[in-house]
């Protein structure tokens, strides 16, 4: 077995996906792709170092002289940075091979089609690799003295490490049908957060969230402790959390008698505490009430991490907000995400509790208008892309409006939407503004 354990080479493969065309692929693509598997496979806790070795065992294609491997993982994923040069530093990576060719691997920041760019590419040179062989990436190498990898610090129950293969040597990449994932799991709680309403009626039953986070502000979902709450005039004192909490709890009746800036303190036996934000308690409800939100956000059906369902049962149960936005970028929405989002506005929706809104990210390039988040009052409303540019179902592109000046054509004159200039990626060109 020959191991490669230095970055080498120029160049770099254009990141294009596409399906396999050959007949016998569409039929059986492990066996002509290849497979990948991860050890160990057990679950991994948010941002602890440690060694994982992925294997590819190569498929029948083969992989010709200048062909490769690449294994990928998310954008938005602090997973820590590989290395190839020194052993004793933190993420060191090697790679290891059957097979009569020679290996040369680098990292590439930006080298994989979106989501998932962050690319290991494993490029074979001077011989190719026949069926059957092994090429295995041990991330987070501690042969010499490397603490390891660090994993990525926030939840996921399904982090995948993509791996896609070029068998021919042509720049197109295919990905495996089944690429290796781990499931990402909080620590113990390491902090309590209280979260309440930011106004209050005196005498009237308002509610608090109370979090037990960890390290790294994931909910601690093993947390079981009692806890005690004071600084109301009447409700709950005590709780203690139960496995179906995980991590989270809401306290409905939490009553004030007296007008004024109140606080609620939480603390549990072991040591852990919580000040709340200030309530504002009045006598009677002010014109307008402080509400908190988020307008801006994505799920793992884009570049976020989840489902749309954890994404809004989090945003209401755990971070304890009013309302939310789920806005996606619209050149990456297919057809079925649009529809589960508007099945999620609809069941998540309680007045006077949590609004989660409809709505997307019209994400055309910055000289068209740029990023702009559309969010409409109701929970059925149009989707019109910038483009479909990661789709591969177009029949809505007679749908798509660009530039901006277009989605304005079609959205005015409704009563129900507004557009929100979004300075991310695409940053918007405020020139453009209705």
């Amino acid at each position: 077995m020959t191991k490669v354990n230095s970055a080498h080479g120029s160049g770099r493969p254009a990141p294009i996906r596409t399906r396999a065309t050959a007949k016998e692929a569409d039929r059986d693509p492990d066996l002509w792709l290849g497979t990948a598997r991860i050890e160990p496979k057990s679950d991994v806790e948010a941002g602890a170092y440690g060694t994982w070795r992925i294997t590819y065992r190569v498929g029948r294609y083969g992989i010709d002289n200048s062909g490769a491997v690449r294994v990928a993982i998310r954008d938005m994923s602090d997973w820590g940075r590989p290395q190839f040069d020194d052993p004793a530093a933190d993420g060191y990576v090697t790679i290891a091979h059957t097979g009569a060719a020679k290996l040369r691997v680098r990292y590439e920041p930006r080298g994989g089609v979106r989501p998932s760019r962050k690319v290991i590419a494993i490029e074979v040179y001077d011989g190719s690799l026949a069926a059957g062989s092994l090429v295995t990436l041990t991330w987070g190498d501690r042969s010499g003295g490397s603490r390891g990898s660090r994993a990525q610090s926030f939840c996921d129950d399904r982090f995948e490490f993509s791996t896609l293969v070029d068998c021919f040597g042509t720049g197109v990449y295919e990905p495996l049908p089944t690429s290796p994932t781990l499931r990402i799991v909080p620590s113990r709680a390491a902090r309590l957060v209280a979260i309440a309403p930011s106004n209050a009626l005196v005498g009237a039953r308002t509610s608090l969230v109370v979090v037990a986070e960890d390290r790294w502000g994931n909910p601690a979902t093993d947390y079981r402790g009692r806890i005690r709450v004071s600084g109301a005039d009447g409700g709950p004192t005590t709780y203690r959390f139960i496995r179906s909490d995980r991590g989270a709890h809401r306290l409905n009746d939490v009553v004030f008698h007296a007008a004024g800036d109140r606080k609620l303190a939480v603390a549990d036996g072991s040591g852990l505490t919580a000040v709340s934000n200030p309530v504002l308690v009045a006598q009677r409800g002010p014109e307008y009430r402080l509400l908190w939100g988020d307008t801006q956000a994505q799920s793992g059906a884009t570049v976020g991490t989840g489902s749309v369902e954890a994404f809004f049962r989090f945003a209401r149960d755990v971070a304890g907000l009013d309302f939310i936005a789920h806005s996606a970028n619209d050149f990456q929405i297919e057809p079925a995400h649009w529809r589960e989002t508007r099945a999620a506005v609809r069941r998540f929706h309680e007045p006077g509790r949590f609004v989660p809104f409809l709505s997307f990210e019209w994400s055309g390039n910055t000289p068209a208008g740029g990023d702009h988040n559309v969010i409409y009052l109701g929970d059925d409303g149009p989707l019109h892309r910038s483009s479909h540019w990661l789709l591969r179902d177009r029949r809505e592109e007679h749908l798509d409006r660009y530039p901006v000046r277009e989605l304005w054509r079609a959205l005015r004159g409704r009563g129900d939407v507004i557009a929100i200039p979004h300075i991310g990626g695409r940053r918007a060109d405020l020139d453009h503004i209705d």
